[in-house]
């Protein structure tokens, strides 16, 4: 095996109570909507255990699939589409690209900005894009406000990019902001969601939100990892997604 020195960066939102829902709107969700539980005194558990105490902690978990940085399967806009659980195992590992793509307040990310980003996209590669809105993330229990401008106001990839997107054939679409759909697309837009269903009706699956140390690896090639666990019939799931850069 090669001796090349290689350093990995997690592209991932740190995962908790804290994080903003997509739009902020009462009408899908609010946060917190992570639910735990680890108490387990008098409890069948407890019983289990013969009634003494111990050093281990054990927490029941209750979350929305969608929840920070996750993994959106096919089956999620397309019944007939793949869920989690049958996603070829090469679409959660391999070459990509991290595109540093600077973009501000409701910016839209089309055909062009894509066909000259760089490093270049090739067919077959996992795409993540950087626009640099990861670093206006924030928890709206840490600061309502702030949480609600980031998850509102965030720039999006266009329909025609969506489009060059399924012609290049890529394998996986990432982006550091909440949906991959520019907003004039979403509920409180027109409500087609054209990115949405045109990536994943044609089986390419999406990662988003990303942060993390994105921007330590923006506008290289690395090897990169998004695999969740295996949800028979999942339609997301959140993930820690990895990037792998040689030294």
């Amino acid at each position: 095996m090669s001796q090349k020195k290689r350093k990995i960066f997690d592209l991932s939102l740190p995962w908790g109570r804290d994080l903003p829902t997509f739009g902020m709107s009462l009408n899908f969700y609010n946060p917190p909507m992570i639910a735990t539980y680890s108490h387990f005194g008098e409890t069948m558990l407890e019983k289990y255990r013969g009634g003494v105490a111990d050093p281990f902690t054990d927490t029941l978990l209750s979350f929305f699939s969608h929840t920070g940085t996750h993994f959106d399967a096919p089956i999620h806009c397309n019944k007939e589409a793949w869920p989690i659980d049958k996603v070829p195992l090469d679409r959660l590992w391999g070459e990509g690209v991290v595109i540093d793509m600077p973009k501000g307040e409701l910016e839209e990310i089309g055909p062009d900005d894509l066909e000259n980003a760089t490093p270049k996209i090739r067919e077959g590669d996992i795409v993540l894009i950087d626009t640099g809105w990861n670093r206006n993330f924030v928890g709206p229990i840490s600061d309502w406000d702030k949480a609600k401008y980031y998850a509102t106001k965030n720039p999006g990839i266009t329909r025609e990019g969506a489009q060059w997107f399924i012609e290049k054939r890529v394998k996986v679409v990432g982006v550091d902001h909440l949906g991959v759909d520019h907003p004039k697309y979403w509920h409180t837009g027109d409500g087609t969601w054209p990115v949405h269903r045109g990536l994943l009706s044609n089986n390419i699956p999406m990662l988003q939100p990303l942060g993390g140390q994105i921007d330590e690896v923006a506008g290289k090639r690395c090897m990169i990892v998004c695999a969740p666990v295996n949800y028979v019939g999942g339609d997301a799931f959140p993930v820690r997604v990895l990037a792998m850069v040689e030294e």
